[in-house]
């Protein structure tokens, strides 16, 4: 009986670091999610009082009207993953999406594509990819093409043989999982 009472405290213990942890992840979204819209306000009360000289970025279609404004996102909203989340939705750890996403790995560090750029004051601060990318990351690892991306680190390409070693139907449960979330 006492075993079995340790074993239900232990996985209620367990229960209650996780839902910490997705708490304290939630709560980042959170903030820079209220920076966003906090930066949104002020540019369009730049508008409205006319002290900003350029409160609107026109990043319309070509074939949009010139005289529509349209405001330009924020980075926190489009940049929302750490390789933290990236790994969670994946499966890795987080310093081998962190190497599988380098110069070394993939070539995407610093390529404002994925990673956004204007938010790094110091080298150890945590690197915001953009919301597609574990989508992008699923597909090329599927592929399991390491050469066509120019990738001869032991490192890297042991990432895509733990990828495929999962099989299909790892990945599909993967691709459902990020279906589910809404980033």
């Amino acid at each position: 009986m006492w075993d079995l009472e340790l074993t239900i405290a232990g996985h209620f213990r367990e229960l209650n670091e996780r839902q910490a942890n997705m708490n304290n992840a939630l709560s980042d979204k959170v903030q820079r999610l209220t920076v966003g819209i906090e930066h949104l306000v002020e540019e369009m009360q730049g508008v409205r009082t006319g002290k900003k000289e350029e409160a609107f970025a026109r990043v319309g279609a070509s074939d949009a009207s010139p005289d529509l404004p349209t405001v330009s996102a924020e980075s926190a909203l489009i940049y929302t993953l750490s390789a933290a989340d990236i790994g969670e939705l994946l499966g890795f750890h987080p310093s081998q999406i962190g190497l599988l996403l380098s110069a070394g790995g993939l070539g995407w560090a610093g390529n404002g594509d994925y990673q956004e750029l204007g938010r790094h004051k110091k080298r150890a601060q945590t690197k915001w990819w953009h919301r597609d990318l574990p989508a992008k990351l699923r597909d090329i690892l599927d592929r399991n093409r390491p050469g066509q991306h120019g990738i001869a680190n032991k490192a890297v390409l042991a990432i895509f043989r733990d990828w495929q070693s999962r099989g299909p139907q790892h990945n599909l449960i993967d691709a459902s999982s990020d279906n589910s979330t809404s980033h």
